[in-house]
């Protein structure tokens, strides 16, 4: 279309040029194609030309036919419940030939097996990867309960009944259980003797569950004070002191007041203010105990002490040199010399307001020594103007433009010049076309901007009748004219005219004439679409194979696969043959389920191929999480205890690997601190555990006895703020006391009761929380027998002695010839009597005995009677 209308509008320009020839009656048509509908499979297409003169021509394309593929598309992949379909596809449209079936694939099962339990069946559970079908097979009857071992879960009581059950060794879920009888108490008699302010009692102590009962009461002796004490108050110059007097039976004390010392003066004066250049001073006799002062008495001021002391001069203010001040007081002693002021050195620092090609502008200067300012002003730039012109109105056809050049700052102007006219712009007027008797025409031209006439219309002559057959006589072939009544197209005219013979019309498509196969060639010719006469006859070279697609056998991780192959259907030959594709093998995808202290976790191992479960590992939950010491003794420096964290199956966890730990800064002064465990990798969570620092056991620990009390003493503790006693009673410990010092008095004890005695050592800290040492190492002592009253009596020329009971003791008998002789032990009992001889007449004899307290170890106390003699 768009060169059709070049060449209509070239011609009406030539037309209108002076001396254009007369046009001829006739001309050789120039087809161009207009529009073209394209043929598709089964229905024909068209093209329409046009000639530059309107003509038009229109030409018949015929349908081409499917074109389907060699290779087959799966319409439908077959499924475990349903076949496939396959077939061959038109390239061109949607039709489909061959349509085949593909048989159905089978069931690929995952199996989890699941074990019986006490209550619960065991089976095998199938689940279908592909369609997700499930079955159960296997089914196995549960175990039932295997009861376990007797546990007793609670102890029966001297007055209370106890409980033992049993459960599944399996599940662990509880099965029977039956109850303990009560044991009854098992008494234990402990004798109190009085003291000085208490009675004495007896003791009845459970062995099992700790109750008492008291009976058997006696009377308090009263206080028994020696002759010396301890100071508990020193005395000063001025105050008195105090003496402590402590009863020798129970320690009770009493105050005594010790006289004040007095003043006592050193015999050299302090000085006790230094004199200086502007202030006097003071000196005193002071006391040697506790400084009281007397005979005050002043010291003159002392002279200046130069020193000298310049002053650097700045931009503005003169210095000094030579200057001399005292370096006590600061006093100027001399001034020295002037040194004169430097002045100001400016440097530029900063633009304020920028210069203009008409306006002044200004800066600021700075001085480099004292960093003072100024402004001053910049002078202005002056106007710059561009070397090249700028069109500042654009010229036209009937008048002139402008330019100029401009200044690049400001934008002024300046060289302002006139631009020339601009051309006409020429627009053509409208054709008048001709007609088969009259003359047209052509177009004229004129300016589109100011209308003024730049060409003249031209006369185009008529074109003359195009006549067309409306009646035909006798119809042309492909090679004979016919005659028919002719009418133009034009104006309807009518005249006989002949009809040209048709010529052959061959299609442009080839026709194939016999069929080529695999194995023999074809024959193809254009045939005339009117006669059928066959023209360039060509033979068909033999046609490919008809491929038959033995379909690919996709590889898994453990099976071998297939690649695709071909085969021809009509020869059986095979044009491509199929290769093994091993199996690649697994790839593997771990996933992490962290275990906690409460449930296990999981570590799943899944191919990221064909997602099957390759692997399942149970990770045991953690059971024990501990401290290798939850107590240090103080002394001073940072603990850092070591942690044993351990899991279900009592393997060991490594550190960095499955935890992380975090200390609690300082840990070196007495306290409670943490240490968190973090959890990581196969483990999440967090755990604090907590540990002391303690103070040191005490040592040293020592008993005096009486045959009432027990005095314990031992050494000071760094850093303990109290002591706890403590009597060991079976194999527990019982508290007695707490004190603040280094002894303790247990009184109202039983005479010869062997006692086990520890002290553990206190720290109070800042929240009230108490922190307790570890027991110190047991002192094993034991209060004296009572005083022992003797009597001797004469049977049978034997000695007969009898004793009161002095406690849980033995007792020695010691005999010698005369009270200051040499005694000898002649024998041991642990009753309160002894019967010794028989003796010659007439023998004097004098007894004593001795109660012991004994150990494994030796002797913890005594105690001996008084000598009593007898004539046998």
């Amino acid at each position: 279309m768009k060169r059709a209308g070049a060449c209509l509008i070239w011609l009406l320009l030539v037309c209108a040029l002076p001396g254009f020839a007369a046009a001829q009656d006739t001309h050789e048509h120039q087809f161009v194609i207009e529009t073209e509908t394209p043929a598709s499979c089964l229905e024909e297409g068209a093209r329409v030309s046009r000639c530059a003169c309107g003509e038009t021509k229109t030409e018949v394309l015929p349908a081409l036919g499917h074109d389907f593929a060699l290779t087959w598309t799966v319409d439908r992949e077959p499924t475990c419940h349903q076949t496939g379909l396959k077939s061959r596809h038109c390239t061109r449209c949607d039709a489909v030939t061959d349509l085949l079936s593909i048989r159905q694939t089978n069931h690929d099962f995952t199996v989890v097996t699941v074990e019986p339990t006490c209550t619960t069946p065991g089976c095998r559970h199938l689940t279908c990867k592909i369609c997700g079908d499930e079955m159960t097979d296997n089914v196995t009857p549960a175990l039932g309960h295997d009861p376990g071992l007797w546990v007793v879960e609670r102890e029966a009581g001297c007055e209370t009944e106890g409980l033992r059950s049993r459960s599944c060794k399996r599940c662990g879920e509880p099965m029977e259980s039956l109850p303990i009888a009560p044991t009854g108490h098992a008494w234990r008699d402990t004798v109190t003797p009085p003291t000085c302010t208490e009675q004495g009692y007896t003791l009845h102590v459970c062995r099992a569950c700790g109750a008492e009962k008291k009976d058997r009461f006696v009377k308090a002796t009263g206080h028994t004070f020696a002759d010396d004490g301890l100071v508990t108050k020193e005395p000063t110059c001025t105050e008195k002191g105090e003496r402590r007097l402590i009863c020798t039976v129970c320690g009770q004390p009493q105050t005594k007041a010790i006289p004040a010392l007095g003043h006592q003066y050193s015999a050299v004066p302090t000085v006790d203010r230094a004199p200086t250049c502007t202030a006097k001073g003071e000196q005193s006799f002071h006391c040697l105990r506790c400084g009281a002062r007397r005979d005050v008495t002043p010291l003159e001021r002392t002279e200046h002490s130069p020193q000298l002391s310049d002053v650097a001069p700045t931009c503005t203010k003169a210095g000094a040199a030579g200057r001399l001040v005292c370096r006590v007081c600061g006093k100027q002693l001399d001034p020295g010399t002037v040194v004169p002021a430097y002045g100001h050195n400016y440097i530029r620092t900063g633009v304020e307001k920028q210069p203009t090609c008409t306006a002044q502008g200004s800066e600021t200067l700075t001085c480099t020594r004292c960093g003072s300012a100024k402004t001053q002003a910049l002078p202005a730039l002056g106007h710059q103007y561009a070397e090249s012109f700028t069109v500042d109105r654009p010229s036209t056809c009937t008048a002139q433009g402008e330019q100029s050049r401009h200044c690049l700052r400001c934008g002024k102007r300046t060289d302002v010049t006139a631009v020339p006219k601009a051309p006409h712009q020429a627009a053509y007027d409208v054709v008048t076309p001709p007609t088969c008797t009259k003359a047209g025409k052509s177009s004229g031209a004129h300016c589109a901007v100011c209308g003024k006439v730049l060409a003249d219309a031209g006369t185009i002559p008529p074109t003359g009748h195009d006549p067309v057959a409306t009646e035909i006589y006798s119809r042309p072939t492909c090679t004979a004219a016919g005659r028919a009544l002719g009418c133009c197209r034009t104006c309807g005219a009518q005249q006989e005219m002949t009809l040209p013979p048709l010529g052959h019309s061959f299609e442009s498509d080839w026709t194939i004439d016999k069929q080529p196969t695999c194995t023999a060639k074809g024959e193809q010719s254009h045939h005339c679409l009117r006669c059928g006469k066959r023209a360039d006859v060509t033979p068909l070279e033999r046609t490919p194979h008809t491929v038959v697609t033995d379909r690919a056998k996709k590889a898994t991780c453990t099976r071998d696969g297939r690649t695709e192959g071909c085969r021809c259907s009509v020869c059986g030959k095979v044009l491509q043959a199929q290769t093994v594709i091993k199996a690649p093998g697994h790839k593997l995808k771990t996933t992490r389920t962290p275990a906690t202290a409460k449930q296990n976790g999981k570590l799943v191992k899944t191919c990221l191929r064909c997602g099957k479960v390759v692997s399942k590992e149970k990770i045991p939950r953690v059971k024990s999480c501990a401290l290798s010491k939850t107590r240090f003794a103080y002394d001073g420096k940072r603990k850092t205890p070591a942690v044993e964290i351990r899991d279900k199956k009592g393997a060991l966890l490594r550190e960095k690997r499955d935890y992380t730990l975090r200390y609690e800064k300082g840990r070196k002064q007495f306290g409670v601190w943490s240490v968190t465990v973090v959890f990581r990798r196969n483990y999440s969570g967090e755990k604090t555990l907590r540990f002391q620092i303690v103070p040191r056991s005490p040592v040293g620990l020592d008993a005096a006895q009486t045959p009432t009390s027990v005095t314990l003493s031992w050494e000071k503790v760094k850093g303990a703020t109290g002591y706890a006693v403590y009597e060991r009673i079976g194999r527990q410990y019982k508290k007695l006391c707490e004190t603040e010092g280094l002894f303790v008095r247990l009184k109202n004890r039983a005479s010869g009761q062997r006692c086990r005695f520890a002290v553990c050592a206190l720290r109070a800290l800042p929240d009230g929380r108490v922190l307790r040492s570890d027991p110190s190492a047991e002192k094993l002592t034991a209060t004296k027998p009572a005083p022992l009253t003797l009597s001797v009596s004469r049977s049978a020329g034997c000695a007969v002695l009898r004793w009161n009971n002095a406690g849980d003791c033995e007792y020695e008998i010691w005999c010698a010839p005369k009270k200051n002789g040499r005694f000898l032990c002649i024998g041991t009992t642990r009753g309160t009597s002894f019967t010794a001889g028989p003796y010659p007449r007439g023998t004097r004899a004098c007894f004593k005995v001795k109660a012991c307290v004994r150990s494994d170890t030796g002797t913890l106390s005594t105690q001996i009677s008084d000598v009593r003699q007898i004539w046998l």
